[in-house]
């Protein structure tokens, strides 16, 4: 009885993180590299638009590993990124098949 109690817990703390990271990523954030692309997280989907124009979207979710959590959007591709940073009002992206540096501020 312990051992469910126990485990049920460390569930209900992961689902609890997970959701406390959706919810900080909710709005737009535009790159602070060109700020003509923009990202936007709105109740599990993430859009792209550069120049004002839809360039991908897919569904998001939170995955958490040893090396931290990891943003997986799935669309008509499965993209990872690392989440490096996250406040209020940064973002800071590694997306990991290529290793690059996405840097955003919250629009």
């Amino acid at each position: 009885m312990k051992k469910r109690i126990l485990l049920t817990s460390l569930f209900l703390v992961a689902c609890s993180h997970t959701t406390g990271i959706e919810a900080e990523l909710q709005g737009t954030w535009i790159s602070t590299d060109d700020p003509k692309y923009e990202t936007t997280f709105d109740d599990g989907i993430m859009t792209d638009t550069y120049d004002g124009a839809k360039v991908s979207e897919g569904e998001f979710t939170i995955e958490h590993s040893g090396e931290g959590p990891h943003l997986v959007v799935e669309g008509t591709e499965r993209f990872v990124y690392a989440i490096l940073e996250l406040s209020a009002e940064e973002l800071e992206l590694m997306f990991l098949s290529r290793g690059n540096i996405l840097r955003f501020v919250r629009i």
